[in-house]
């Protein structure tokens, strides 16, 4: 249970750090330092727009866990679960202060 959590935690991390990308990409420079929420109701200010999004989020999440699971178990096949758990936490972590910018 564990793995599938850390999985869906860097599924969700990556869904989220591609819309955000989307998004300040399409804003400019400036919206960079901005969190998710504020961009997301300044690009769309109609609630419906937004839970769209948000949906499309989960659904990158949900693909992108199911990956995830598949190579863990391919390609960390000599490792125990919660040596799995703490790459999947260490990539997760990684992702997040990457700076994904040019």
């Amino acid at each position: 249970m564990a793995l599938e959590t850390a999985a869906l935690g860097l599924g969700k991390a990556v869904g989220t750090r591609a819309l955000h990308t989307w998004l300040t990409s399409r804003a400019g420079a400036e919206s960079r330092g901005k969190d998710l929420v504020e961009l997301m109701r300044s690009r769309f200010p109609d609630q419906l727009v937004r839970r769209k999004a948000e949906r499309q989020i989960e659904d990158v999440a949900d693909a992108v866990t199911a990956r995830v699971l598949k190579v863990c178990a391919h390609e960390f096949a000599g490792l125990g679960d919660d040596d799995r758990v703490l790459v999947l936490a260490e990539v997760t972590a990684t992702l997040a202060r990457a700076d994904l910018f040019p």
